[in-house]
């Protein structure tokens, strides 16, 4: 898969309640070459404690975004699986 069809995939997170399950999610996205995700209402968001989990992870960190709703996060998906 092209690195350009890898940066329109999201993934979303609803409601994470542990700040590893954050961390062990960054690492597989920056395993397979992805860049984005959403959190929706985590527990607990501490970048520097997940880098320290997730090492080398600043890139996804960077583009990770919180959200109030989980239509909120959704609002400009095309295809939710």
């Amino acid at each position: 898969m092209s690195t350009e069809a890898l940066d329109s995939i999201i993934v979303v997170l609803h409601r994470p309640r542990k700040l590893v399950n954050i961390a062990g999610t960054v690492r597989a996205m920056k395993n397979m070459g992805l860049h984005r995700l959403r959190l929706v209402q985590p527990a607990e968001y501490n970048e520097f404690e997940i880098e320290g989990i997730a090492h080398r992870s600043a890139d996804v960190l960077g583009n990770t975004t919180i959200h109030e709703t989980l239509d909120d996060a959704l609002a400009d998906a095309i295809f939710v699986a």
